[in-house]
């Protein structure tokens, strides 16, 4: 498997005299791309969808190291993606700071974003402060806020795969662990900055469970796999 593209692509969508910036940031071990597809279709671009709704925006999506399992999973901390967002999103908006903003995140992008909006606290910096005012919106869609059972399941699988030379394991596993100390204080921050900076946020959830067996099987040579009978 091969890294998916990182940073900021084209525009999915920019209106000739934009007024608001979309971004949409993806999840572990998911894509910049086809996060946002479904049978050739990205709701994010294409014209009866979110433009449609959202017709003087300029929308993106972002992309960053997200593998979990398999020889390219990522070794980089979620400080690290974080700090490298908020740099990218200054110099997407270097000529248009004054534009609001609204943030879109499928799972673990969520948990980046909060990151990325406690960073630009951190630094209070002019631009920062220019940005954190702009924010007119918070789209969270599965972010695992409490953690996620299905991240340390990964975590087990993916040090297996490490132990059979298929891979090694991703660091960035563990914030998202039910029980990770770095996800909850990091939440917990968060939400305490979101009622002093009034953001608008929306949170969407699935309540059904996620079958990860083919993905896992994908990473494993036929020469370990066990068949069932």
């Amino acid at each position: 498997m091969s890294e998916p593209p990182s940073g900021f692509g084209l525009p999915l969508y920019e209106a000739s005299s934009p007024n608001l910036d979309i971004v949409a940031v993806h999840g572990i071990g998911a894509d910049r791309d086809w996060t946002w597809s479904l049978h050739g279709t990205n709701w994010l671009g294409a014209p009866d969808m979110l433009p449609h709704d959202f017709p003087n925006a300029r929308i993106m999506a972002y992309g960053y190291a997200s593998n979990w399992l398999g020889k390219e999973a990522m070794s980089t901390s979620l400080e690290a993606v974080a700090g490298r967002f908020l740099s990218l999103v200054h110099e997407l908006r270097k000529d248009c700071q004054g534009r609001n903003i609204m943030f879109i995140a499928h799972c673990f992008g969520g948990i980046v974003i909060e990151k990325t909006i406690l960073k630009a606290l951190a630094n209070d910096s002019a631009q920062d402060r220019t940005l954190l005012a702009h924010i007119s919106g918070l789209v969270f869609i599965g972010t695992p806020h409490r953690g996620s059972t299905s991240a340390g399941l990964a975590n087990i699988v993916a040090a297996i795969a490490a132990f059979l030379n298929c891979g090694h394991k991703s660091s960035i596993l563990k914030t998202a662990n039910r029980d990770s100390q770095m996800l909850t204080d990091t939440v917990r921050e968060f939400a305490k900055k979101a009622l002093r900076l009034n953001l608008r946020i929306h949170c969407f959830y699935e309540e059904k469970e996620t079958d990860i067996g083919p993905v896992v099987r994908s990473f494993i040579p036929a020469t370990y796999k066990v068949r069932k009978k």
